[in-house]
């Protein structure tokens, strides 16, 4: 019997929200020998970069902690009953095997015995993976819940344009070196926290 397992998703990749600032630009044309006209350059726009830490935001972000705990709790559960109902089923195996042996059944009741034992492991196993796919889709719902959250937060948070775009990073992320003062992590953090408390104290925090 496989025992099953749950993978939660612990770091999520990626650009967290990218804007640049709408400024008005005037296109100043030029007449050419032909008779077209031909925009002139753009002018460059100074950006402001930012940064999040995923991994730290994750750690200390109070919605992941509480809804991962519940998926853990759950997967905990599952892998328990999962257990006792494997171990049922194999000393049920084991008996039946030994009334084959010993000559107490007939070889049509063996066959019998044989074949409901089967249809248990299979019911086993399409449960085992019924819950594995459940806890998956949970999981994932978890993480789409996340980004969400974060998306939103920074469209507010930078509905000024401040910063023309903020970047995440955690272990594998492409950001390989930054300037600390840009690290706005903590920012976000506490930002997020704030909403989840008081949507927690409402009643409204999602799942």
């Amino acid at each position: 019997m496989k025992k099953m397992f749950l993978v939660i998703p612990a770091v999520l990749l990626g650009l967290l929200s990218c804007g640049e600032k709408n400024s008005e630009q005037t296109e100043s044309k030029a007449d050419v020998a032909d008779g077209s006209v031909v925009a002139a350059p753009l002018t460059a726009v100074s950006a402001q970069i930012a940064y999040v830490d995923l991994d730290s935001l994750l750690a200390n972000y109070d919605f992941y902690i509480d809804r991962n705990a519940e998926i853990q709790e759950k997967a905990q559960k599952a892998e328990t009953e999962l257990t006792n109902k494997t171990r049922a089923l194999e000393k049920s195996f084991t008996s039946a095997q030994e009334k084959i042996e010993k000559g107490l059944v007939t070889r049509s009741e063996a066959m019998e015995l044989q074949q409901d034992l089967e249809k248990q492991e299979q019911s086993l196993y399409e449960h085992r993976d019924k819950v594995q796919l459940e806890l998956s889709e949970e999981s994932q719902v978890l993480m789409n819940n996340i980004i969400n959250n974060i998306d939103t937060f920074l469209a507010e948070f930078n509905a000024d344009y401040k910063y023309s775009m903020i970047l995440t990073t955690s272990g594998n992320a492409p950001v390989l070196h930054a300037d600390p003062r840009l690290n706005i992590t903590k920012i976000v953090l506490d930002g997020l926290n704030e909403r989840y408390a008081a949507e927690k104290k409402s009643g409204a925090a999602g799942k």
